[in-house]
């Protein structure tokens, strides 16, 4: 890989174009789930982890379970498409694990897991999109009475068309406060009127039997009342859902990161849509961009604000706030060096004052922002330590270390009674304050985060992909690393790395696997 090579992904992905080379290049998911991800109930989160470069891009998820004794390859499950109860077969290009999600569906107490396909042809249709839903069980995830959903499914709203990628993106949350999670699903290149790329978000609601195929709603720019103009914005391409108002209905934010603001092409933005008793409703949508008056900063070219979006109550007064990722925001003469911006949660949802940027050049955080660090390419938020607020881990994907080009680093920023604050700032990567592994040129340590309590010990742990780490005879077979919370703060002691090499986990470490792809595992 090569700095050139980054700027072309920029305009690639801004410009809304589908190209073959998507598995590597940089996506706008939702990167970091929503929910805890305990499938087997036993008080110990479990790790779901993307394999999208399986099998020529067919795709798997590996599941790693929790334990007394951390995460184990014990019970460790491989799922492809070809896994027996499945519907649908594994085909090249379809990449089945591109997106994981975590909720309770049916409210059965057992997690359950969405597995996104959102290359999947649907009846001939090019690149339309799926996805899988997988119930938990005491012996955990099971494909009996398992869902394959998408839009020409009967009772579904829409038609499939192609290269919608539907399910790109996946965040799930109680939006009608029943108690059961429903589901969001985004399809960014859904074309809407005559707009091509306008992007759309769909809604399903949980039930007795999972997902419901009745009553499920699509929300895009042209929906009346949804703000915003109906352009190629990608409205869908990360979701993020949060209870920003206090009301104990969630709530979900949508980026629409290849926006134009203020001419800016790819400065980006994010809607807001609130939840009620009758589930999201478009009464008090909101609009953010950085030209929203109150918002601070500029919208710039190809920032992607809103690339990548995580919510988490960071000063724990009891409403969530917004941390929305501008990957390829420059920070003073450092192009592309990305930053995060922070929204704060009230009464009458997320605020337009109080916000705050964070940066590699802000007064307190560790190191010093670099051209095409991409800091806020990844995003979750989780209880890190055994204060009650919530903390930011933010994936720093091409970070150079030393003189080795992007091997990738993750910073964690703790939260506090006044919100987020530089106070402890830690950065993390491979050979770095005890984490196992080496500095590798194109790593991208922290393409992917998530996080979960995977020891049971009231802590969150943090759940870092490295999809192109090379295997000992492979090229980009990829792997996780996952670093354990403690009292206070993160601590490298006791951390482990997986991948298809380890033992006792299922599969083949092949070329382009890309393990660790996509992670799940937030706590919520």
């Amino acid at each position: 890989m090569n700095r050139g090579l980054v700027v072309m992904r920029r305009i690639v992905f801004a410009l809304g174009l589908v190209v073959s080379v998507l598995l590597a290049t940089p996506a706008a998911t939702a990167i970091g789930g929503t929910r805890q991800c305990d499938f087997d109930n036993d008080g110990y989160d479990d790790a779901a982890i993307g394999v999208a470069g399986e099998d020529a891009a067919a795709g798997a998820v590996n599941v790693i379970y929790g334990s007394a004794d951390k995460l184990t390859s014990i019970g460790d499950q491989l799922w492809t498409q070809d896994s027996p109860g499945l519907e649908d077969t594994a085909e090249a290009n379809d990449q089945f694990g591109f997106s994981v999600e975590c909720g309770d569906f049916n409210g059965d107490n057992y997690a359950d897991l969405v597995i996104a396909s959102p290359w999947e042809d649907i009846g001939g249709i090019n690149d339309a999109g799926a996805v899988h839903l997988l119930f938990g069980s005491v012996d955990g995830l099971t494909a009996t009475d398992g869902l394959f959903l998408h839009r020409n499914v009967p009772g579904v709203a829409g038609q499939a068309a192609a290269f919608d990628h539907w399910g790109q993106s996946l965040a799930a949350g109680d939006f009608n406060n029943d108690g059961r999670d429903d589901l969001a699903v985004g399809a960014p290149f859904d074309d809407v009127n005559t707009t091509s790329g306008a992007g759309s978000v769909q809604v399903f609601f949980g039930s007795a039997g999972g997902l419901s195929t009745s009553g499920d709603k699509i929300y895009h720019r042209a929906t009346p009342g949804i703000k915003g103009p109906l352009s190629d914005g990608n409205f869908g391409s990360s979701l993020a859902a949060g209870d920003f108002n206090g009301d104990d209905h969630d709530d979900l934010a949508i980026g629409s990161p290849s926006d134009t603001i203020n001419a800016m092409v790819g400065a980006g933005a994010v809607n807001v849509i609130y939840g009620s008793n009758g589930g999201l409703t478009k009464a008090g949508d909101d609009l953010f961009h950085r030209a929203t008056p109150g918002i601070r900063g500029t919208p710039g070219t190809f920032d992607l604000f809103g690339h990548s979006l995580a919510a988490g109550d960071f000063d724990n007064n009891g409403y969530d706030e917004l941390a929305i990722g501008a990957p390829f925001d420059a920070i003073g003469a450092a192009s592309d060096a990305g930053s995060v911006q922070v929204l704060q949660g009230g009464a009458n949802g997320l605020k337009k004052a109080g916000d705050k940027i964070w940066h590699r050049n802000r007064a307190g955080i560790r190191g010093v922002a670099g051209p095409n660090d991409g800091f806020g390419y990844s995003l979750t938020a989780a209880r890190f330590n055994s204060g009650g607020h919530y903390d930011l881990a933010v994936g720093v994907w091409l970070d150079d270390v030393g003189a080795v080009f992007g091997v990738g680093s993750v910073h964690v920023i703790y939260g506090s009674g006044s919100g987020l604050v530089a106070a402890g700032d830690q950065i993390w990567h491979q050979g770095s304050n005890g984490i196992k592994g080496a500095n590798e040129s194109n790593d991208n340590f922290g393409w992917s985060v998530g996080a979960g309590d995977f020891d049971g010990n009231g802590k969150h742990d943090l759940l870092i992909g490295v999809p192109n780490e090379d295997g000992p005879t492979t090229t980009d077979s990829g792997k996780v690393s996952v670093i354990y919370g403690k009292s206070a703060e993160l601590n490298a002691a006791g951390d482990q790395q997986f991948s298809q090499d380890s033992a006792g986990i299922l599969g083949t470490s092949e070329d382009f696997d890309n393990f660790g792809r996509n992670v799940n595992g937030s706590g919520n």
